[in-house]
């Protein structure tokens, strides 16, 4: 039995879950129980492993009929738990900006339920389900959503074949994804490209999903330092994997951001400042690189 306080109870405990409006084409909607009894039963065997980050993993699977990603993380320590039990978990935040992204017209994974397990056995490396590695059952946050399909924007900028009318599309609707977030009082903290979803993409139009929400947080809605954070993340990551998009690729999506006719004083500027963050970051290599993982953790979201 994994770590469990004396006052509570061992077993699931949903905490949030999506409660759609009926209508006569819809099922009868899921309860919390049908979704901790789904949570309490799932078998990562059966699933296809999508990321795996220290005590985070991220599966593909189907529940209760849907196709579905199921994200997990191990509360280890005090201040995790602390703040799962009162709302602030990585999954509560998740859920708030997923939910304020779809409200506002933009794309991403519909959460369906969000739940905390206390008592389980941790899903990872079999040392810890056998009680001898770091994990000894600590209590886990989970969080179900409705799965998306298609290529991550990261997978497209390494993609030597994509059409260059569908790159200069993509870079434009990043840019104009970024002004409209901001916009409406946001901004994203983790704007990296293998957290992006395309859903659509053509000569003349593109459709991106946000599909990491945690770190949607408030701003103003002329927030340079948020604008700036999430221009700059869409390089970032490029760079430190080694797939660098061209210069006129940012530039059309830094136009996407401040409006297609800006002069070229404005775009550079933007260029400028851009060019100083990453500067000031020093090495761009993520931990892990998402363009060298195996196949079946490249799936899609």
């Amino acid at each position: 039995m994994g770590f469990v306080p004396k006052h509570i109870i061992p077993g699931v405990r949903v905490t949030r879950h999506a409660c759609p409006a009926p209508n006569n084409d819809s099922p009868a909607p899921i309860s919390a129980r049908q979704w901790a009894d789904a949570i309490k039963s799932f078998e990562p065997a059966r699933a296809v492993l999508l990321k795996a980050d220290g005590p985070t993993r991220v599966w593909r699977a189907a529940m209760l009929g849907q196709d579905v990603v199921i994200k997990c993380w191990e509360l280890s320590s005090f201040p995790s738990r602390v703040k799962a039990l009162f709302g602030g978990g990585r999954g509560d935040r998740h859920w708030r900006g997923a939910q304020w992204l779809l409200a506002h017209g933009e794309r991403t994974a519909e959460p369906l339920a969000l739940a905390i397990e206390y008592g389980g056995v941790p899903h990872h490396e079999p040392q810890w389900n056998q009680g001898t590695g770091p994990g000894r059952g600590w209590p886990q946050q989970w969080l179900v959503m409705r799965a998306i399909d298609g290529p991550t924007v990261l997978e497209l900028i390494a993609d030597s074949k994509l059409p260059v009318a569908q790159q200069h599309s993509l870079a434009v609707e990043l840019g104009t994804q970024v002004n409209r977030i901001v916009k409406q009082g946001r901004y994203n903290r983790d704007h990296k490209p293998s957290n992006l979803i395309v859903e659509h993409l053509d000569e003349s139009s593109a459709r991106v999903a946000i599909i990491d929400c945690v770190a949607i947080n408030r701003c103003t809605r002329e927030n340079d330092l948020g604008s700036l954070r999430m221009l700059s993340s869409l390089i970032i990551e490029p760079i430190g994997c080694e797939v660098r998009p061209r210069r006129t690729l940012m530039m059309r999506a830094i136009r996407g951001f401040i409006g297609l006719r800006a002069g070229h004083a404005v775009v550079g500027y933007w260029w400028e400042r851009i060019g100083k963050h990453l500067a000031a970051k020093g090495d761009l290599r993520p931990r892990s690189n998402p363009l060298k993982s195996s196949p079946d953790a490249r799936s899609r979201v």
